[in-house]
Formats: C-alpha cells, sequence, structure tokens
C-alpha cells in the first residue's frame, strides 16, 4: 500500500501539478510557508494532510523527490495497522470536511481542485467496498434465479475492470522495487493478502470516516 501510495500516488501528483500532502516524516518545510499557511493545527488527526493543503491552496509548491531515500516503520500487528488506518481514514474525512470549501475557493488550477478533492475523499472508498460485499449475495441471487437474464456480464464487467485498476495501481510496489524478480513473484499472492486485510478493516474504516 505505502509503496503503491509513494511510486503512483504522490509521484503521480508531484509530476501533474495536482496536489501533494507531507507524510508526516522526511519532508522538509519552509519555516515561511509553514507561517503563512497558518501553522499547525491540532483540530484533524491528519494534521500533516491539512497543512499541506493549507500551504498549496496558497501557492507554495511541493515536489516529491522518488529517489530520496528514508527508513519507515510499520505496524507490528494487525490491531495496530487497523488503528492506524482508522486514524487515517477519520484524519481525511476531518480535512476533507475542514478544507474542501477553501480549496474550491482559492486560486488555484481547477485540475488541482479535482486531484485534490478526489485526495480528500480517497478514505472514502470503504464506504464503496462495504457496499460492494453488502450487496454481493443480493447480486449472486438475482444472477442465479435468472432476474438478471441477458444483463449478467455487468457484475462480471464492473468487477474485472475494478480489479485490473487495483492492480496497476498496487503494481506501483515493482516500480518502486525495480522489477526484481522475487518482488515480481510475491506480488501475486500479497494480492490475496490486500483483498483480505482491506475487506477486513472496511466496516471499521468506515467508522472512522
Amino acid at each position: 500500500m505505502l509503496d503503491a501510495h509513494f511510486g503512483v500516488e504522490q509521484l503521480g501528483r508531484s509530476a501533474s501539478g495536482g496536489f501533494i500532502n507531507f507524510n508526516g516524516t522526511a519532508g522538509v518545510w519552509r519555516r515561511a510557508c509553514i507561517e503563512d499557511a497558518g501553522g499547525w493545527h491540532a483540530d484533524t488527526l491528519t494534521e500533516d494532510l491539512d497543512l499541506s493543503f493549507r500551504a498549496q491552496a496558497k501557492h507554495w509548491k511541493f515536489q516529491f523527490l522518488r529517489h530520496v531515500v528514508s527508513p519507515a516503520e510499520l505496524p507490528t500487528s494487525y490491531g495496530a495497522f487497523r488503528n492506524q488506518q482508522f486514524r487515517w481514514s477519520k484524519g481525511a474525512a476531518e480535512c476533507f470536511r475542514k478544507n474542501i470549501h477553501m480549496l474550491w475557493k482559492s486560486p488555484v488550477s481547477f485540475h488541482a481542485k479535482i486531484i485534490g478533492t478526489f485526495h480528500l475523499l480517497n478514505s472514502s472508498v470503504y464506504m464503496l467496498v462495504l457496499l460492494l460485499i453488502t450487496l454481493a449475495p443480493l447480486v449472486f441471487f438475482l444472477s442465479e434465479s435468472g432476474q438478471l437474464k441477458g444483463f449478467e456480464w455487468l457484475p462480471i464487467l464492473g468487477t474485472s475492470i475494478n480489479l485490473m485498476l487495483l492492480i496497476v495501481f498496487l503494481g506501483g510496489k515493482l516500480i518502486c522495487a525495480g522489477f526484481k524478480w522475487k518482488t515480481v513473484l510475491w506480488f501475486i499472492p500479497s494480492l490475496f493478502f490486500f483483498f483480505s486485510m482491506s475487506i477486513g478493516i472496511a466496516l471499521h474504516m468506515v467508522m472512522g470516516v
């Protein structure tokens, strides 16, 4: 997830001129930038995301340096992972509520506003995941009872497109690792762990949002 975030999301946003966010570590700020943006605020759980958006709305430029490497620490247990993801989902929702009007009133480009809006809504995707999980038995029942006759391909097509997009996105891990053969071999089985963990925390994440 983090490799995809840095190798695809952050790199792509930075290259396209969209808003990116400071991730809490491995960044250098100008003091004038922090002060001009209003300083650090304690009213969200993701104060780094909040400050990043307020600064970029004032035309401060962020640059993501892909080749600068910094040590990082991952959660050591599934419970710690759930708590981390809950905080991030709640914090992103808080930042959306706090900054969405400011974003659209700011003098940045329309492109940056669109990218920034999707960025602030990223944790809300779990609401769609939970909806898909809830509707899956109904779709299966309608399909088996023949009530989707002639339209059976719709759920398959939608699922296939979403799955392929997700695999391409998560392939950012391969970009970061430089396509080493061990990483390529591990990528496919790791997807199953990713889907299991994502589905497993879906309700928890929605509660955060």
